[in-house]
């Protein structure tokens, strides 16, 4: 919904969140991070570095943005036609905008991303038919739960061929939204910017409802609920869906002055598809009847 004749709208799912960015003049918007393109930067280039990537590889983005991870991807390891790369967008309105992007920006690189209209617990692609998935910042997301997040590994799975890697990043360990008792309030919000980042947090939320109230930049009232869950229980809700860990490690970002922080909160996890844990765990389930 929207509120008044203003750019401000309240979203109910993760989906319609980004729907409504979508709307926004910036393509960064599609990232999260509230636009800032130097941590973006940061993190996809990151994820470039961790993950081994192979001469050939058909490699998935779920929820991909503007499409920076292959961008950051094509540039340090240029690829030959070989590869496919195909990015993931729940929504009409983003693969709309995501798509003159990637045709505009990537005519210069070595290979040129698809972009397709599908979802995390339901792609648009065969049964194991991707080496890679990535799926970075997407799966914690306001509105996401535990059912959610269990759904969305049984579709990865499917699509993965056996031995296959999946990639998930920035997954909280914490609830992230404790304490952000602000709800849909824009007053309280600014009271929580104000107590929580400083004087330089607030002046610059008042600039950016002030130019929500006079363009067509949206303002998104976000779910207050966030899906998190901590190593341990993510480590066997992952055996459970036919995945062995490889690495389990904080999230790596960066401060205000560029510095390089370790996440209080958040962890990345890259992960190998297992058809053995898989059919071990089909025949227990099958025992319990």
């Amino acid at each position: 919904m929207t509120i008044g004749k203003m750019s401000f709208y309240i979203s109910n799912s993760l989906i319609q969140t980004y729907r409504f960015r979508s709307k926004s003049k910036k393509i960064e918007s599609l990232n999260g991070r509230n636009g800032n393109t130097a941590l973006t930067k940061f993190v996809v280039n990151r994820i470039v570095e961790e993950i081994p990537i192979k001469e050939g590889m058909i490699i998935i983005d779920v929820g991909c943005g503007d499409a920076s991870f292959f961008e950051a991807l094509l540039k340090k390891k240029p690829m030959s036609k070989t590869f496919k790369l195909i990015g993931v967008l729940p929504t009409e309105e983003e693969v709309t905008r995501v798509k003159e992007y990637v045709a505009k920006n990537f005519y210069r690189l070595s290979n040129c991303p698809s972009i397709i209209i599908s979802r995390a617990d339901k792609l648009d692609v065969p049964d194991q038919y991707c080496d890679l998935l990535v799926c970075n910042s997407v799966l914690h997301g306001n509105g996401q739960t535990l059912g959610d997040f269990k759904v969305a590994l049984i579709e990865f799975n499917r699509v993965l061929k056996p031995g296959g890697k999946l990639f998930i990043g920035e997954l909280p360990s914490v609830d992230e939204m404790k304490g952000k008792n602000y709800g849909n309030s824009l007053f309280k919000w600014l009271m929580y910017l104000k107590k929580e980042r400083g004087l330089k947090a607030l002046l610059k939320g008042v600039l950016n409802i002030i130019n929500s109230a006079i363009s067509s930049e949206p303002f998104v009232f976000v779910p207050k609920n966030m899906f998190y869950i901590g190593n341990k229980d993510l480590y066997k809700v992952m055996k459970n869906h036919g995945f062995t860990m490889i690495f389990m490690k904080k999230h790596l970002e960066i401060g205000p002055q560029g510095e390089e922080i370790l996440s209080m909160t958040r962890w990345n996890y890259l992960a190998r598809k297992d058809e053995d844990l898989l059919n071990i765990n089909a025949n227990r389930e099958k025992s319990l009847y």
